[in-house]
């Protein structure tokens, strides 16, 4: 645990900023489970846009993102508010979890919400083709230079095609 303090001498604002990082080496284990990680991740922030509408007007903010190593979470803002911001959110991942563990006729919404996301991440995914030339060489050249790497096409075959029919998301 790091901790680093410092008071805002200019403008005398109580602000905080508060960063958690969850490591687990099963996020990027196969193609399936890190496309699995990152469809949760946008299940999880368009879920929380209603709960934490009222935080962001006033001042407060959220991010999670997921990585192949960990999931990144941060909260910032006026520091009164921040410490129920982030129970709010970690509560509702939790709950997500719990809810998606249930099943889809338990909770028909949220399996609207990962359609969704995962037709979301498709177009993404399938936009890769798109990008800038020095993306794709930065891309290119992880893939030569990390192990385990999964290919953008491994990603697109866990979403849609032969493989995808056979065992759904």
């Amino acid at each position: 645990l790091r901790l680093w303090h410092k008071m805002d001498r200019i403008f005398r604002v109580p602000k905080t900023s508060i960063r958690l990082q969850l490591t687990s080496p099963n996020i990027y284990r196969s193609p399936r489970s890190i496309t699995l990680n990152r469809i949760f991740q946008k299940v999880l922030q368009d879920d929380l846009n209603s709960y934490v509408y009222d935080a962001s007007v006033a001042g407060c903010n959220y991010r999670v993102s997921v990585n192949p190593s960990n999931y990144q979470l941060s909260v910032s803002g006026y520091s009164e508010k921040l410490p129920h911001l982030l129970d709010v959110v970690t509560s509702r991942i939790a709950s997500l979890i719990e809810e998606m563990k249930e099943g889809e006729e338990a909770h028909p919404a949220l399996e609207k919400m990962f359609s969704k996301a995962k037709d979301d991440l498709l177009r993404q995914t399938k936009n890769y083709v798109y990008d800038s030339p020095y993306e794709t060489a930065t891309y290119n050249f992880r893939m030569l230079c990390e192990t385990p790497v999964w290919h953008v096409n491994d990603y697109i075959g866990e979403m849609e095609g032969p493989d995808a029919e056979a065992e759904p998301l």
